[in-house]
């Protein structure tokens, strides 16, 4: 990060850096991260992750200025190569590794997750998800938590009431002007929007993309046929001749 604020400044990277301020306190010590598809999420939390690290470490962090309390340790919940998943399934590993990582975490802990329990219905993720972060809420550990389950951000206040320890749950969206990414953050409830249709028109998924494609190759495949019905009857012909 270091590096590349140096680079900006020589004019080495056009790119602009976005900047943000992030605070844990006693009602944001959970901090339940919602945005568009693509719009930095888990960038984010990996800086997070980071810049506690570095802090601890007695090295310079990223940052215009930063009061950190040190941790008794650093954990990380993403997802995992799938081969590492075969004998529980996807869920039944995250669940078994959370429950890992509970036995040490505790008050003076950082756990960054990243889309977790996201591998069942949308229904069941939910509800294991909610006592997930009611349990965050309990022990107090500062917590970032990226998800696309809108709902969790939207019932932060409720989550952290059925807590009912003192530390809170907060609803923190990446913001988006119409679409466009800006990478910014704000401690607000999320809109619910994902953008998903922007990302399948770029790369043409949308249905309308996919049928205009499925149009040309029936096209084509009509010319073909076409001409290979042209070649059999001049076969034909000559051959009568």
């Amino acid at each position: 990060m270091h590096k590349l604020a140096i680079c900006h400044m020589k004019g080495e990277v056009e790119e602009e850096i976005i900047c943000n301020d992030i605070e844990f306190t006693k009602a944001k010590t959970v901090q339940i991260l919602t945005e568009p598809n693509r719009g930095g999420k888990t960038i984010l939390t990996q800086g997070i992750g980071l810049a506690f690290l570095m802090y601890q470490c007695g090295v310079f962090v990223p940052a215009s200025s930063a009061k950190i309390r040190l941790c008794d340790g650093i954990y990380t919940h993403f997802p995992i190569e799938e081969d590492k998943t075969v004998s529980l399934g996807r869920l039944g590993e995250e669940a078994e590794r959370f429950n890992e990582i509970c036995k040490t975490a505790g008050t003076e802990s950082l756990i960054l997750f990243n889309e977790s329990f996201a591998t069942t219905s949308h229904t069941e993720s939910l509800y294991i998800a909610e006592d997930v972060l009611k349990y965050l809420c309990c022990i107090g550990v500062r917590t970032c938590f990226n998800t696309h389950m809108h709902e969790l951000a939207e019932n932060a206040d409720k989550i952290s009431k059925a807590a009912d320890s003192g530390y809170g749950a907060v609803s923190v969206v990446m913001e988006n002007n119409n679409g466009k990414r800006s990478f910014k953050i704000s401690y607000k409830k999320p809109d619910g929007k994902s953008y998903a249709h922007e990302i399948a028109y770029k790369y043409g998924i949308t249905f309308e993309q996919l049928s205009k494609n499925s149009d040309k190759i029936k096209s084509s495949m009509c010319n073909s046929h076409m001409e290979q019905d042209l070649q059999i009857k001049t076969v034909t012909y000559i051959f009568m001749i």
